[in-house]
């Protein structure tokens, strides 16, 4: 009989440092600190919260290239829409039977926003979007990160909000990866 117990024993005890050996692995990797990255082929434009956080070595690269891929889209997306964008003589196209009809059209990088911005992004994350980009055209420096964390995460404590905001940024740049890549 006294033999049974020690075998349990010893399995118990060997599980027992596998456990602790998974949950030392575990602290290290929860210790790693985020380590941004600045890549000058990556750089936003100056003066925007983007550069901020980049200027900060808060942004991965993947975050990086996301934005830019982002931007690039936005620059190449073409689409016509009523006489806001085009002459009266682009709108109207003529048909077989000589009738001639309004026409539209948009390109390949114009469906992929509009697909990312109706249908994958949360409104959350879309409202946030819109910010950063209006930022990035205007350059007027009415948005800030300590705003976007007050806003967002309801901190009232600067350095808190700041936080909070560039959370926020790359959870967004992170999605826009994803979406890209």
């Amino acid at each position: 009989m006294s033999a049974k117990p020690k075998g349990k024993v010893l399995k118990q005890f060997s599980e027992l440092q596998l456990q602790k050996r998974i949950e030392t692995v575990l602290v290290e990797v929860y210790q790693i600190v985020h380590k941004g990255v600045k890549h000058k082929d990556y750089e936003p434009k100056a003066g925007t919260q983007i550069h901020r956080c980049w200027k900060m070595g808060k942004l991965s690269e993947r975050q990086q290239k996301a934005w830019l891929e982002f931007r690039y889209e936005f620059e190449q997306a073409m689409g016509k829409s009523g006489g806001v964008t085009s002459s009266y003589g682009e709108q109207i196209a003529e048909t077989e039977l000589g009738l001639k009809l309004p026409t539209a059209f948009t390109n390949d990088e114009y469906n992929r926003i509009d697909y990312l911005i109706n249908r994958y992004l949360t409104r959350e994350e879309r409202s946030l979007l819109r910010d950063l980009l209006q930022d990035d055209l205007m350059s007027r420096g009415n948005l800030q990160l300590e705003f976007i964390g007050f806003v967002r995460s309801g901190y009232s404590d600067e350095e808190h909000a700041r936080t909070a905001g560039v959370v926020h940024i790359q959870n967004l740049l992170d999605r826009l990866h994803a979406y890209y890549f």
